[in-house]
């Protein structure tokens, strides 16, 4: 099958795109048609197969889906508009390719062509501490491919050949044991605690209402647990000074080193050099305790 792979057409669908795309079979649209004539018109030129993007209207979102998972010449494809790329995927994508282990993962929305072989996606590293385990204690998952080989890992520490040679001395079995219930009770209550994430998530929009501030990423597509904000005209180095002995967050800054070097992700998502300067990253469990009356009275304070 001849497949013609297109995304962000933004309204337009031009005679010389119509021309290259004559001789293929289907189109798979990556996201961002822009508007449903648009879509109609591709779909009445070939055989359409596509997703909605985050600036298409909902009568687009209608017709297209979020995602699209399709078999073709045995091979598995994933389609979504927002994605990422390997090490970078996005938090939902990460989800869906997790689940749905995808031969070929397609999405659109940067505007940049760009075909990037995943070498590293069939592993996994996992820290207990992180989901609430014992410190001392971790995970690394290797998936064999479909010939039953492992990816070529090599091992960072030499001795012993516990685990398989990939990593030397004894198995603290009590730190295994919390790892693994820590691992039960969070797929267990993990939609309990993402309730008490968006919760305190709630209770901070709350505490920065009225101020001028932006927040930074797709609202739709973050995690309830985080939050990156940028207080306009007041700079992210001066917050975390100021408040450092009541929150625990990052501004992309290397504070302590004399480097204050802006974040390299948000710089990537094409924010203007003074809103990523002015951007802090909060984020919390869903036990944490937290009064934000700190960080608001030092914006306020500054902004007047």
């Amino acid at each position: 099958m001849y497949i013609g792979l297109i995304s962000d057409t933004h309204c337009s669908f031009p005679d010389d795109v119509r021309k290259f795309l004559e001789p293929v079979d289907v189109i798979w649209h990556a996201g961002d048609f822009g508007n449903l004539d648009t879509l109609r018109d591709i779909a009445t030129f070939k055989p359409l197969t596509g997703v909605y993007g985050n600036c298409d209207p909902y009568d687009v979102r209608n017709f297209a889906k979020y995602t699209q998972l399709i078999e073709c010449e045995g091979k598995r494809i994933l389609m979504m508009h927002i994605g990422g790329f390997p090490g970078r995927y996005d938090y939902k994508a990460f989800q869906l390719i997790n689940a749905h282990r995808p031969d070929i993962f397609v999405c659109g929305h940067s505007h940049i062509l760009r075909v990037i072989n995943d070498t590293k996606y069939n592993m996994l590293s996992i820290t207990a501490h992180k989901i609430s385990g014992p410190q001392g204690i971790g995970a690394f998952i290797m998936r064999r491919d479909r010939s039953y080989r492992r990816p070529p890992v090599k091992p960072l520490m030499y001795g012993g050949q516990q685990e398989r040679g990939y990593r030397p001395g004894t198995t603290p079995v009590a730190l295994v044991a919390g790892f693994a219930l820590a691992a039960q009770l969070s797929d267990k209550e993990s939609a309990v605690h993402m309730e008490s994430c968006r919760a305190i998530k709630r209770r901070f929009l709350e505490a920065v209402e009225g101020l001028n501030y932006t927040l930074n990423g797709d609202q739709e597509h973050c995690l309830p647990s985080t939050v990156n904000i940028s207080f306009h005209g007041v700079d992210a180095e001066g917050i975390f000074l100021a408040v450092k002995e009541d929150y625990a967050f990052s501004n992309g800054s290397a504070c302590n080193s004399g480097s204050h070097a802006p974040s390299y992700v948000l710089t990537a998502m094409g924010l203007d050099e003074a809103r990523v300067s002015e951007a802090i990253r909060l984020s919390w469990n869903h036990d944490t305790k937290v009064d934000f009356s700190a960080l608001t009275n030092y914006v306020k304070s500054m902004a007047e």
